[in-house]
């Protein structure tokens, strides 16, 4: 459909009135009017005031948690406590692998 066709529907279930076919327009088309120009600075809001940011944004302002924060809070949470002797051994074994290749490997390879 286009906007003439949109345009002329509008214009007949108003019965011929241009403001009214337009005003069905912004009502089909959720079309938000954009803000008066000529209105005073003063009366438009800032874009970093605290005030008019959404909730994600002010959340994505935030400084980020480190990693391990992260999986605690996820654990705690969502009480997911079975996690917790899984992500012990993964990270065992990663210290493991990383010590494997290191001077200490002939320490280690007596422990298995």
């Amino acid at each position: 459909m286009t906007i003439d066709f949109e345009y002329a529907v509008c214009t007949a279930a108003v019965g011929g009135s241009t403001s009214a076919a337009a005003s069905c327009l912004r009502d089909r088309f959720h079309i938000v009017p954009l803000p008066d120009e000529t209105a005073p600075l003063s009366t438009q809001p800032e874009k970093d005031d605290p005030a008019t940011k959404s909730e994600f944004e002010r959340l994505g302002e935030e400084p980020q948690l480190p990693l391990w924060k992260e999986f605690w809070l996820f654990v705690v949470e969502n009480k997911a406590w079975w996690m917790v002797p899984i992500l012990l051994a993964v990270g065992l074994i990663g210290v493991l692998a990383v010590l494997g290749s290191t001077g200490a490997a002939p320490f280690i390879y007596p422990l298995f």
